[in-house]
């Protein structure tokens, strides 16, 4: 509580004006506020004319005068809270908003914790809080070297936990902005340091949420965490690859029935900063006092251990916990990856961008020359414009939810029309994707010294990740730049070996179908394994291609044959076929038919997977990972019917007139999880057995689809790179044909070939 400053005269204008303006949720907060703070009569009191009142700013601007009637007789003995301080502007780019003044803090009781003795725990949950100014910008600041620990929480096994503040209310400029009362509360940051790399450097298992976040704060630190890692996002995903949430909150109210200690904190710091009480306001946390913060945090360390002891028994008549264990140890390796980052020429990239920036110039002069008017390739007005002049029909596209036909210049409607314009259109918008989204938005805004670091998400979370199983990456994402394209490359270029180094690529050789000669069924399924074991280095797609030769006469590229094998396993379409092969709708017909019979496993395996499905609700992968189809569709061919959960379905169908949803897709996630299985469990054993290490081949940059990627800083004969091969290509036994990597060496990314 702060004494109103007596220098400033109060206008006759707000004679008999309420206290606050009435109507507004703020209003309603300060006059019920202030009934504590000076006793008064609440909304009803009224201010009149007296010097010395101090006026009340909120967001830069006069509200009024905070002085009631039944104290006007003691002008020493105005009262304001925090929140009647003047308002500070925040810290950000132009245009940042006001903060208001600081609300009261309400008691909670909470104190310090002494440093206790956990020699008896069997568990240690963990977590932590933390200062992340970047985080939605450029993914966790702990490889980037932004931001900082403000507290570590933990827990164990019997239930108990503590939180250990450390640097709450401390600005980007170093002052502290709390009030001392609650600034006190701030521990030694090297004494919970000290203490925390003590507990959790032995080998007792850690159990958390989004351990990888937690994982990097700490090593950033200097605390480096032993033991195995039990990550309960991990669990949730493995039991339900569908979940529509994996966040502590959303996994406490599911197998706890309750929430988090939020709602004091956050109803706090909304009433300060703004915006919804919700898990939005975890971005203010550093900003919290203390006393808030502690009993939130305490929460973060020990449900996870209640929630995982659930899970657990959960997870083993699934079959899912040697998949969890695999996901787990993977947590070091790649928090590891993380902090040593992607090598990339910055200037190599400044130059493509200008580079690209004259080649955009040029298709718009190109562009005009062809239409006769400027055309911007990015404005379906535009467009529309110049498709008028030339006299070529607007293509449209039917909406799926109204049946409605809509002029539309999308990507795959211009590729179908022969014309130069369109030609130009497509060349303009994927020059632009690159310079603007790859070469600009991923090397140049967001490396830190030469260096990219990305995130590398393993399984689906809330935001980020595959329900496949498959690696994710994120900030930036380094999986949608183009593959196999002379844009591609390009971006790829920049991605470059350090000084005297090579980028090493190393990339598992048609994965995907070697899991389909696996898991294949029905005729000639033996036949197909048995010219693996013969031949480990065959090519799937030349394979079929004698095989299609000889039945139907007709001999194919490579190209084709590889988009053929890739719509008979993923249920393309007779007419999708043709079109992508370029075919007429008879030729088309003719090739769908034989090439069933040319393998006509895949057919097979593809139906198998299919029965699966629809049996039990899920497709099992080689180590077991289950990709779910919870939802459900009328047995009967239904244009545009939805997909729904099973008492939708039943309703809308009746129960014996419904079937599991995207059947077809079986398959293709069977394929593709089993493909994870294989890299994930390579890249465990290769980590544990010594492998990433800096004097053996060390740690990888990148993982992106099938491939690992290194910054290869070792002697040209250093023998680990056997060992690795032998590893990565024998991690997983119990495929039924063998698995071959390609090594490729380059200057950079994109001449690793």
């Amino acid at each position: 509580m702060v004494r109103a400053r007596r220098d400033h005269n109060l206008p006759r204008r707000w004679a008999g004006r309420a206290v606050c303006g009435r109507g507004s949720p703020r209003s309603r907060y300060l006059q019920d506020r202030h009934v504590e703070a000076l006793g008064g009569r609440g909304r009803t009191d009224r201010l009149h004319p007296l010097s010395g009142a101090a006026p009340v700013l909120w967001r830069g601007r006069s509200r009024g005068y905070y002085w009631t009637s039944h104290m006007s007789n003691r002008p020493d003995a105005i009262g304001l809270f925090w929140e009647d301080l003047p308002p500070v502007r925040g810290k950000g780019s132009k245009g940042a908003r006001t903060i208001g003044p600081m609300p009261r803090i309400p008691a909670t009781g909470w104190q310090t914790p002494e440093f206790p003795n956990l020699s008896a725990a069997k568990v240690v949950g963990l977590d932590t809080e933390t200062y992340d100014p970047e985080l939605t910008k450029s993914g966790p600041g702990w490889a980037r070297g932004a931001g900082h620990i403000i507290g570590i929480s933990m827990a164990v096994d019997d239930g108990t936990s503590w939180y250990f503040p450390m640097r709450h209310g401390i600005d980007p400029d170093g002052k502290q902005i709390l009030p001392p009362e609650e600034a006190a509360l701030n521990m030694d940051p090297e004494k919970v340091l000290s203490f925390v790399r003590h507990v959790l450097q032995d080998q007792r298992p850690k159990v958390g949420a989004n351990l990888i976040y937690d994982i990097g704060w700490l090593r950033q630190e200097g605390v480096i965490v032993g033991g195995p890692l039990y990550d309960i996002q991990f669990a949730e995903a493995l039991l339900d690859s569908e979940t529509p949430g994996v966040g502590l909150e959303d996994l406490a109210q599911k197998y706890l029935g309750m929430g988090k200690e939020t709602s004091i904190l956050y109803d706090w710091l909304a009433s300060w900063l703004g915006g919804v009480a919700n898990e939005k306001q975890r971005k203010h946390l550093w900003r919290s006092p203390p006393s808030l913060a502690g009993p939130y945090a305490e929460a973060d360390a020990s449900l996870p251990i209640r929630i995982l002891e659930q899970q657990w028994r959960a997870m083993e008549p699934r079959g899912v916990l040697e998949l969890f264990d695999i996901e787990c140890r993977l947590i070091n390796l790649l928090v590891r990856m993380r902090f040593k980052g992607a090598p990339v020429d910055v200037g190599k990239a400044e130059q493509i961008y200008e580079e690209l920036g004259g080649e955009l110039t040029s298709i718009e002069g190109q562009l005009k020359e062809i239409a006769g008017v400027p055309v911007n390739p990015q404005a379906g007005a535009s467009i529309s414009t110049a498709f008028s002049r030339l006299g070529i029909p607007a293509p449209k596209k039917v909406d799926k939810k109204t049946g409605e036909s809509k002029v539309s210049f999308a990507a795959p409607l211009l590729e179908d029309i022969d014309h130069p314009l369109c030609e130009k259109i497509l060349e303009y918008r994927r020059a632009a994707k690159v310079r603007n989204t790859f070469i600009k938005g991923y090397i140049i805004d967001k490396h830190v010294n030469g260096r990219l670091h990305c995130s590398f998400h393993p399984l689906k979370g809330d935001t980020n990740g595959a329900r496949s199983g498959r690696f994710a990456s994120s900030d930036p994402n380094l999986q949608n730049i183009p593959v196999r394209t002379a844009m591609g490359k390009r971006v790829r270029q920049a991605f470059v070996a350090s000084a005297g180094g090579r980028w090493r690529k190393w990339d598992y050789s048609q994965i995907e179908y070697r899991m389909l000669a696996h898991h294949a069924v029905g005729e000639g399924a033996e036949e197909l394994r048995q010219i693996f074991i013969n031949d480990p280095d065959a090519d799937y797609h030349e394979v079929t291609i004698e095989l299609i030769k000889k039945l139907t006469g007709i001999d194919l590229d490579r190209r084709p044959a590889k988009t053929i094998n890739f719509g008979l396993i993923y249920g393309m379409s007779e007419k999708s076929l043709a079109e992508r092969l370029g075919l007429t709708p008879a030729a088309g017909k003719d090739l769908f038919a034989n090439s069933p019979q040319a393998a006509p496993f895949a057919r097979a395996t593809m139906d198998e997977a299919s029965r699966e499905v629809h049996n039990v609700g899920y497709v099992t992968t080689i180590l077991g990972r289950k990709s779910d189809f919870p939802t459900w569709t009328s047995k009967r061919y239904e244009p545009g019917a939805p997909a729904l959960s099973y008492n939708a379905a039943c309703r809308r169908w009746g129960p014996y007139n419904i079937q599991r949803a995207h059947d077809h897709k079986a398959l293709n996630r069977k394929l593709q999880g089993g493909a994870a299985d294989v890299m994930k469990k390579a890249m465990v054993e290769a980590f544990e057995a010594g492998l990433f290490e800096e004097d053996a081949c060390g740690m990888p940059c990148l993982t992106v689809h099938d491939e690992l990627d290194f910054d290869d800083t070792t002697d040209p004969d250093n023998p680990m790179w056997d060992e690795l091969r032998r590893v990565l290509e024998n991690a997983v036994p119990q495929i039924r044909v063998p698995i071959r990597i390609d090594d490729s060496v380059g200057p950079n990314w994109g001449e690793a070939d």
